[in-house]
């Protein structure tokens, strides 16, 4: 570990094991425990304690997220409610904590990551407990609240305690960790939902969940010390503007909304109320003294353009398991079984699994833009590969083609949220995060957005397979010139500037 009294600067653009931590995370590493023991030996163990703590707070919100949708068929048939009804409520838990991302990440700045992300974790375990007492539709979307705003407070401070903990030379790696957990959780997600549903019942995917979320505060409550003012650093935020986090919450929400029912007659109306409330809003962030979206945060060219490259790489990646599930099982197609097809699905997230924890400590030494920027290069590749897939193709041919997306997608995402995590002042780490996430939830918006359009477009013009192929070269055309658009603008970020 760094000597306390020394300080220096990480030379621009690479970042590497000599890097030091920044004083304000040193002063609570360094911190006395209640014990008295100090040393190498107590940090590294504290550090693996936060590490598990945050990874219980991602695989919890994966493998729910993921999970749940297999069972919601069920959750329909006993409790009487209609399909309709079902997907608004995960609708609502999806929304919800896409909207409160960046306002939780703003309260984590203001009383600390400790305690939001505590909180967040005691949402999501009351949901676990009052889920399968539901019994009416007012009641699942009650509980949907409740757990969205869980998610949004644990989960979107997740990365901004890496921060706190792990320095500059170690980040990489430990994102990428992070990343392929979360990965596997949603790999497993849907067969773990589906063997729970088909053994116990639906109520046991929040029972099982239960005694992770369980896990995630005892370890927090153990590895987190509780953070003094002073150690929020000079741009830590004075108060939390209310009014602004309500109507940057209004005008994302409509955005999401509209962006999702595109093809439906109210979805245009949604998508432009909430532009003019982003309008709105941008006017009055530039009023405020201090609000809870600084529009000032994205004059940091390295921040804006890689969240910009982050948003655009899934909004070309994120419909790729929707359109290959309906291509592999159509009779006239693929002709798989759906258990065929989710097995042939599944090469794609494990190689991503796979492959990015080396990415991520790659990127300890390489620069992010030319290691996401390969990336997207690769997904693009791909993406055009898809887009000339014909009528009949072999079960090797696309396993293929998914592993070279699956490779494309780690090189990808851990450098690029290394990138964001690095770029921006430690006081405003969980903020940064959940503007991480919200990018990353308007990327997926906009990809389904996309592929219902033009499937819509196509099924219009004809009927069958035919017309379903010919929207799905579409999707998988724009969606490769998109990614060519995302390497471009990773490219222009320029060199990473460490902030610690």
């Amino acid at each position: 570990m760094a000597a306390p009294g020394r300080s220096g600067e990480i030379t621009a653009g690479i970042l590497n094991d000599r890097a030091r931590p920044h004083p304000e995370n040193r002063a609570i590493l360094e911190r006395p425990r209640g014990d008295g023991l100090q040393g190498e030996a107590v940090e590294r163990k504290n550090r693996r304690l936060v590490f598990l703590a945050v990874t219980c707070a991602s695989f919890l919100a994966n493998l729910f997220g993921s999970a749940v949708t297999v069972a919601l068929p069920s959750v329909g048939n006993e409790l009487g409610i209609s399909r309709g009804d079902l997907s608004l409520t995960l609708m609502l838990f999806l929304l919800v904590g896409a909207v409160l991302m960046v306002p939780a990440g703003r309260l984590a700045d203001l009383w600390g990551r400790r305690a939001v992300f505590l909180l967040g974790l005691g949402l999501f375990a009351l949901f676990c407990v009052l889920g399968p007492m539901a019994g009416t539709r007012g009641a699942l979307l009650a509980g949907a609240l409740v757990g969205g705003t869980g998610i949004a407070l644990s989960y979107g401070t997740s990365l901004a305690i890496l921060v706190k903990f792990f320095p500059p030379g170690e980040r990489g790696k430990i994102f990428g960790l992070h990343a392929s957990i979360s990965f596997l959780a949603l790999t497993s997600g849907p067969y773990v939902g589906g063997l729970l549903t088909t053994l116990f019942g639906w109520r046991s995917i929040f029972w099982a969940c239960l005694p992770l979320a369980a896990a995630g505060i005892v370890l927090a409550s153990l590895a987190l010390p509780r953070e003094r003012q002073t150690d929020r650093g000079p741009g830590a935020v004075a108060r939390f503007d209310g009014a602004g986090a309500l109507l940057y919450a209004s005008a994302l929400a409509l955005v999401l909304v509209g962006f999702s029912s595109l093809s439906r007659p109210a979805g245009p109306w949604s998508l432009a109320a909430g532009v003019l409330l982003v309008l709105g809003y941008v006017r009055y962030a530039r009023r405020a003294s201090d609000p809870v979206m600084p529009l000032a945060l994205f004059s940091n060219r390295l921040f804006a353009l890689s969240n910009l490259a982050s948003m655009i790489h899934y909004a070309s990646t994120y419909g790729t398991a929707f359109l290959l599930g309906v291509y592999l099982q159509d009779p006239a197609l693929g002709g798989l079984s759906p258990a065929e097809a989710g097995r042939l699905l599944l090469v794609q997230p494990l190689v991503q699994a796979a492959v990015s924890p080396l990415a991520g400590a790659l990127s300890d030494r390489v620069e992010a833009r030319w290691l996401a920027s390969g990336g997207l290069g690769v997904c693009s590749a791909a993406l055009l590969v898809l887009g000339w897939l014909g009528p009949t193709v072999s079960r090797g041919s696309v396993a293929a083609i998914l592993a070279l997306l699956g490779l494309g997608y780690a090189l990808f995402a851990s450098p690029n949220n290394n990138a964001i995590m690095s770029s921006v002042d430690p006081s405003r780490s969980s903020l940064a995060s959940g503007v991480l996430g919200t990018f990353r939830i308007l990327g997926m918006a906009f990809s389904m957005a996309t592929t219902t359009l033009v499937l819509s477009s196509f099924a219009g013009a004809g009927s069958g397979a035919e017309a379903f192929l010919g929207g799905f070269h579409t999707c998988f055309r724009l969606f490769s010139a998109l990614a060519v658009a995302g390497a471009i603008a990773s490219l222009a970020r320029g060199q990473a500037l460490s902030r610690a």
